[in-house]
């Protein structure tokens, strides 16, 4: 008697991603889309196109309500200035400065930030989404 395939988490398994082909190789699922890295990018257009970022973590079963707010802009004396503005939803939070003579050292910063927050889960337990 044959028993059935199970994965850890007692569900049947596809027997054809089981199979081999004719060339004697198994067969490897592709992988999914980079999500974080789509993530980035949008939220990189809408800070260039709006000026401003607005993400927010929460999850109730967890007490975690957080939100992060990016803004960029030039200040006057031509320099890029970015304020990130972070903390717990309906509280004052914390206000940061960073002032940078060209965009491109800024930007890395961006993406850096954003980097961190879209990837939030292993840290606070849910990640941060653009609103």
């Amino acid at each position: 008697m044959r028993l059935p395939l199970y994965n850890l988490s007692t569900e049947l398994v596809d027997k054809s991603v089981c199979k081999r082909r004719h060339t004697g190789k198994r067969e490897v699922p592709q992988k999914p889309i980079n999500l974080i890295a789509q993530n980035i990018d949008t939220a990189m257009l809408e800070l260039h196109v709006k000026g401003k970022i607005t993400l927010k973590a929460v999850r109730f079963g967890m007490n975690i309500n957080r939100y992060y707010i990016i803004r960029m802009q030039k200040n006057l004396f031509g320099e890029t200035s970015i304020s990130t503005s972070y903390g717990r939803i309906r509280s004052k939070g914390q206000l940061k400065h960073y002032y940078f003579a060209d965009t491109k050292t800024g930007e890395r910063l961006l993406q850096t930030t954003l980097k961190k927050r879209f990837n939030s889960q292993k840290r606070i337990g849910v990640n941060y989404a653009v609103v």
